[in-house]
């Protein structure tokens, strides 16, 4: 099978301004997959940016890190903060699961396959009335967290409106970008992130083939998440070329994942993100319109040109 990638936007509907930049990304450049947040501030914006580009592929994406939750926040305690808004972390799903005892375990699998099966129901309904729900149910997750073991079972156990058909799984290639200014993003704690993901690649990889579920041949975007510049780019399509080449195919179906962020909050959507200074920084970065020329320069490279869908 021939080995073919697709350029995708996490967190199309976060925010009005981070939609909106998204669908720059779509229509200037060559993004051609998206992950939808359905809890954002910017979905109803999202939907109907979407019904207009029927050619662009729909992913869920479930979050537990911020914004208001689809359930009542009296229903799911463990996955908010003080002012009933989503906080869950990677980090402190993994510490309560980690420390919980069997009767705190079973009300956070509980309280996620709530708040999953909301954001789920309201995505696809949504996508449905807009005609391009397509055929599948399609899922990820907001910092990867259906990686954990635990968090994708509650995944799978989510009532759904149709069966899951793909769920994305990190599993990378390893590589580092000639730029020194890209390998900078391997001195932090990017390189810790790619072994967690890709040791947790390969469980889910088994469970999800075993129910049949779909999932994508390999991903790009850990290693140099934050900082995805065209040459972090060639650097992961040639060491997922190269893999391939030596007979290291990863298994999947579905094309690699090559992941940008290219949606940048404006300025007056702060106040999205109280009391979460980190996560406005995150969204105001400079490497967010940095990823946005990426994904319009994808074709002038003459390493990626051949593998990336033009304009």
């Amino acid at each position: 099978m021939a080995m073919t990638f697709l350029l995708h936007a996490d967190d199309i509907g976060l925010s009005p301004g981070i939609t909106r930049a998204i669908v720059r990304a779509i229509d200037e450049g060559f993004v051609r997959s998206v992950s939808l947040i359905a809890n954002g501030t910017g979905f109803d914006e999202a939907i109907v940016a979407l019904k207009a580009r029927p050619s662009v592929r729909v992913t869920l994406h479930l979050n537990l890190l911020e914004g208001e939750p689809l359930s009542a926040p009296g229903d799911i305690p463990l996955l908010v903060d003080v002012e009933g808004r989503l906080a869950a972390t990677y980090e402190n799903l993994v510490q309560m699961w980690a420390t919980g005892g069997a009767g705190r375990r079973h009300a956070l699998r509980e309280q996620m396959q709530r708040e999953f099966s909301a954001q789920i129901a309201h995505g696809w309904a949504a996508l449905e009335t807009a005609g391009i729900a397509g055929e599948r149910l399609r899922i990820d997750s907001h910092t990867h967290i259906h990686t954990l073991p635990f968090v994708l079972d509650a995944v799978l156990a989510c009532p759904t409106p149709r069966p899951i058909g793909y769920v994305r799984v990190p599993r990378e290639p390893w590589h580092v970008s000639p730029s020194p200014e890209d390998r900078a993003m391997l001195l932090g704690l990017n390189p810790v992130k790619w072994a967690l993901t890709n040791a947790l690649s390969r469980r889910m990889a088994a469970k999800l083939e075993n129910r049949g579920i779909a999932y994508n041949r390999a991903f790009v975007g850990v290693l140099h998440t934050g900082r995805m510049t065209v040459t972090a780019v060639e650097a992961g399509v040639r060491a997922m070329l190269k893999a391939e080449a030596n007979g290291g195919g990863r298994g999947g179906s579905e094309p690699v994942e090559v992941l940008v962020h290219p949606g940048k909050a404006e300025p007056q959507e702060q106040g999205q993100w109280p009391g979460r200074p980190e996560l406005w920084a995150y969204y105001n970065s400079p490497n967010r319109a940095l990823e946005a020329r990426t994904a319009r320069e994808i074709g002038a490279s003459p390493v990626l040109k051949a593998h990336f869908e033009s304009v």
